[in-house]
């Protein structure tokens, strides 16, 4: 099964005092014996290094990046069909981040069946054929 993985999942796995930390680490682990596959896009690589800058830590950001594309070395792009779905999502879901819609927009574009996240504002989504599920839901499929 593809799974979708938003920005905090991997920021979870990385900070031990997440409280999502030790969960996000058996996800990775169960990824690890090809349970199911891992994706996500390069919105996410960004949004990685964003927080470390912000942190005063980017040069932690810059080597988890790294780590990261050993895991998923193909992340998905950007493209038009995905700006065109991007746009209309924002316009349909004012209440989310626009970083949020993005990433719903990289699912939806590229037939992913499952997002995993623990932004519950994103979990409330009702996306058709997209599954938005908590790191602990991932492990349960």
């Amino acid at each position: 099964m593809k799974l979708y993985l938003d920005t905090n999942v991997f920021l979870s796995a990385t900070e031990s005092t997440d409280p999502f930390h030790k969960i996000a680490l058996q996800l990775f682990e169960s990824l690890e014996e090809q349970k199911n596959t891992a994706t996500t896009s390069v919105e996410t690589f960004q949004e990685i290094v964003y927080v470390a800058k912000r942190l005063k830590k980017l040069s932690l950001g810059i080597e988890l990046c790294r780590q990261l594309l050993h895991l998923i070395p193909d992340p998905l792009a950007i493209d038009q069909p995905v700006l065109d779905e991007f746009l209309s999502l924002v316009a349909k879901f004012s209440r989310l981040d626009t970083r949020d819609c993005l990433h719903l927009a990289v699912c939806i574009e590229c037939k992913i069946p499952y997002l995993i996240t623990e932004d519950v504002d994103l979990r409330k989504s009702d996306i058709p054929n997209l599954k938005i599920i908590s790191i602990k839901q991932a492990l349960e499929i």
